[in-house]
């Protein structure tokens, strides 16, 4: 069988895109520090949860 290292181009690019989707949510209620936590801990617990999910 091949096991393959995770793609780290796909798991930054969610990163990334959680971020972005968090600061896009923090515009949306005027406040956009907030929204950065929101999409910094979204992005965190994703990555934790694909990293686990790839063991």
């Amino acid at each position: 069988m091949n096991t393959s290292k995770p793609d780290r181009k796909r798991a930054n690019f969610a990163f990334i895109a959680i971020v972005i989707a968090g600061y896009l949510l923090g515009f949306l209620i005027k406040r956009v520090p907030i929204g950065l936590i929101i999409g910094l801990v979204l992005g965190i617990f994703a990555s934790m949860m694909i990293r686990r999910r790839q063991k």
